[in-house]
C-alpha cells in the first residue's frame, strides 16, 4: 500500500471569538429587553402656543 502524508490544518480561533462575542451581545440585548423594573416614563407633549389674532 502507498503511504499518504496527511497534514492536519491548523485550527482557526477567530470563528470561536466572534461567536462568543455575538453570544454575549445577544445575552445583553435580551436581558435589557426582558428586564423591567415596573417604572414607566411618560413624557407629555407641550402644546404649541396659539399666536395672537392677526
Amino acid at each position: 500500500m502507498a503511504e499518504i502524508d496527511v497534514e492536519r490544518a491548523g485550527s482557526n480561533v477567530w470563528p470561536w471569538v466572534i461567536g462568543a462575542v455575538a453570544l454575549v451581545l445577544l445575552g445583553v440585548a435580551l436581558m435589557s429587553l426582558l428586564s423591567s423594573d415596573g417604572s414607566v416614563r411618560v413624557r407629555q407633549a407641550t402644546p404649541a402656543p396659539v399666536p395672537a389674532g392677526t
